[in-house]
């Protein structure tokens, strides 16, 4: 049967079992050390885990490692916050090569000398509701099969979210980080109602292909970002449906050049390309192109929701509705991820001003 243990960073002990709140380990770490396939950590948000963490035992597909912040009560939708001490330390999340079928949900990794999650060669991961911040590399590195849901990757000095293949991200902010917003080096990636805002290179950079980047909102930012969605290299074969690209140097970009038949590599549908220096390099909307302003509410102020008469809205191939994803109300389909402020919710964690998803407790 099944463990939970706890941790607590200003009364736990790592002498005691872990196995109540009264007897809580002190350190994450302790936790980790201690599990077993299909245990449960609750870690309490009651100070920084200045810590580096580095997972020994797997979980299974069937049975899954879960880690989970709270403030008071756990499930509560609170964060715990996994600190780099000033910069002192290199990496919050360090798990090696293989599959670790771990789930980290309501956890924030910020202010580390390198990368928050630096997990580069790791599969079978999943993140719920966690924050990667202000870290002097990326925000979060993995590998294969690993689903990001309703995380915030902000003002980190490279890339906010970096995967290889077979990746899913939904309802994620990914916002004013140095360099790419979403870079996606591998194939059968999907990126879905996410909102990319002011990153200092390119929205999400796909690099292979058959990927399918749906009903997500580029901003750039007044150019900040050079390029909405790029695919370089060799990527082909992918799907752009429902998005909107807005403010930046390009909007869609492809590398394919002159190349014969390089318009049968990528299907674009429905998308709302405006105020880009340049829409398109080597690719267009073959269906349901907009040109005109999406009435964004507030951009700069991080409300990316549409006003009522925005030419966005009951427009597209389908709806995308995702459970508790913010809607327009009254509307059963449009283009972006009409993400806001006003969204609200779940986790919040320190700092973060805009939220994708409500958490609103956790199942």
């Amino acid at each position: 049967m099944a463990d939970t243990y706890y941790v607590s960073a200003a009364t736990g002990d790592d002498g005691d079992n872990g196995l109540s709140e009264e007897n809580a380990f002190a350190t994450i770490q302790q936790a980790l050390d201690t599990v077993a396939a299909g245990d449960i950590v609750h870690i309490k948000g009651d100070g920084e885990y200045n810590e580096i963490l580095r997972p020994s035992t797997v979980g299974t597909i069937h049975n899954p490692i879960q880690l989970q912040g709270y403030t008071t009560t756990p499930r509560d939708g609170g964060m715990a916050q996994v600190d780099g001490n000033g910069k002192n330390l290199a990496s919050g999340l360090a798990c090696g090569g293989g599959n670790w079928y771990y789930v980290w949900t309501n956890i924030r990794f910020t202010d580390f000398s390198d990368r928050g999650v630096d997990s580069a060669l790791a599969n079978h991961l999943m993140f719920r509701y966690c924050e990667f911040d202000n870290n002097g590399g990326w925000g979060a590195a993995v590998k294969d099969s690993v689903l990001f849901v309703g995380c915030h990757s902000h003002d980190n000095v490279g890339l906010g979210i970096y995967g290889d293949g077979a990746c899913v991200i939904v309802g994620c902010l990914c916002r004013d980080n140095g360099n790419n917003g979403i870079q996606l080096q591998g194939v059968d990636n999907i990126v879905l109602n996410c909102t990319l805002a002011g990153n200092g290179y390119i929205g999400i950079h796909l690099n292979y292909g058959e990927n399918c980047i749906v009903g997500n909102t580029i901003w750039g930012d007044n150019k900040k970002t050079n390029y909405g969605i790029a695919c370089i290299g060799t990527s082909s074969y992918d799907v752009l449906m429902n998005n909107i690209i807005t403010e930046c140097g390009e909007g869609i970009h492809t590398d394919w050049g002159t190349t014969p038949g390089w318009k049968t590599k990528l299907g674009v549908l429905h998308n709302c390309l405006y105020g880009n220096t340049t829409d398109y390099v080597y690719a267009d909307t073959d269906i349901g192109e907009i040109t005109s302003d999406p009435k964004f509410k507030d951009a700069s102020g991080g409300d990316f929701t549409l006003a009522a008469d925005s030419p966005a809205l009951n427009v597209g191939v389908f709806p995308v509705n995702v459970p508790n994803a913010p809607t327009q109300a009254g509307d059963t389909h449009f283009l972006g991820c009409a993400s806001s402020e006003a969204a609200g919710g779940g986790g919040g964690g320190g700092g973060s001003t805009v939220r994708v998803y409500t958490n609103g407790g956790l199942p």
